[in-house]
C-alpha cells in the first residue's frame, strides 16, 4: 500500500496551530539557556561563541531531531500531524536536515510558510525543497488553494520578517570574543507597576 494514501490533507489552521506550538518549545529551550548566563550592569547577556552558536541553531536542533526520529515535532504531534517523505526514504537524514535548515529560516521570515496557502496539499517552500509534506491522520474537505492571499501574506511575511531580523542583529554586540545580547528574561515587574 502507498505510504500516501493512508494520509490526508492536514487543515491549514492545524498546521499553523503545531508552528505556533513549536515556535512557543523553542522559545522556552532558548530561554532556559539564557538563564544560565549572568546579567550585567546594564541588562546584557555575556554569552560565549559556543554557546551563541548552539543558541542560534537550536530551531535546527529542535526540528531536524523531532522530524527525523518520530516523524513529528511536539507541535505536530499535538495537532495529530506527521512528517512524511516525497523521496526515496534511504535518503531521510538529508532530507529531513534541509528542512531544518529552511524552517529555521522560515523562524525569522514566515512568507516561506504562507507559500502553502497556494497549494492544494499545503506543502510550503520547506517541503518542496526537502521533498517531504506534512500530513494529517484524519479526513477534511481538500483545502482550497487561495494564491492571492497567498500573495498578501508572502510580501507581509517578507517585511515583518526582515524587520524582525534588522531588529534581532541590532540588538546583538560582539566585544572580547563575547556575543552580548539584551536579556529577554529580564523584567522588571516593579517598574512596570510604577508606570500604571
Amino acid at each position: 500500500m502507498n505510504q500516501e494514501a493512508m494520509y490526508f490533507v492536514p487543515s491549514t489552521w492545524r498546521r499553523m496551530t503545531a508552528r505556533w506550538l513549536d515556535q512557543i518549545f523553542i522559545c522556552l529551550v532558548i530561554v532556559s539557556i539564557l538563564l544560565k548566563f549572568p546579567q550585567s550592569e546594564n541588562g546584557y547577556l555575556q554569552i560565549g561563541l559556543f554557546w551563541a552558536l548552539l543558541l542560534f541553531s537550536t530551531p535546527v536542533f529542535y526540528e531536524f531531531i523531532f522530524v527525523y526520529f518520530f516523524h513529528s515535532t511536539p507541535g505536530k504531534w499535538i495537532c495529530n500531524l506527521k512528517v512524511i517523505s516525497r523521496a526515496d526514504p534511504k535518503h531521510w537524514g538529508i532530507h529531513t536536515l534541509i528542512r531544518a535548515v529552511l524552517c529555521y529560516v522560515g523562524f525569522f521570515f514566515s512568507a516561506l510558510f504562507v507559500t502553502a496557502l497556494g497549494r492544494y496539499d499545503r506543502r510550503h517552500w520547506a517541503d518542496l525543497m526537502a521533498e517531504t509534506q506534512v500530513v494529517g491522520l484524519e479526513a477534511i474537505n481538500l483545502p482550497k488553494a487561495r494564491p492571492v492571499t497567498t500573495v498578501i501574506l508572502v510580501i507581509v511575511g517578507l517585511i515583518q520578517g526582515w524587520i524582525s531580523f534588522s531588529e534581532q542583529i541590532r540588538s546583538v554586540e560582539y566585544r572580547n570574543g563575547s556575543i552580548y545580547i539584551l536579556d529577554p528574561t529580564n523584567f522588571d515587574w516593579a517598574e512596570a507597576d510604577d508606570e500604571e
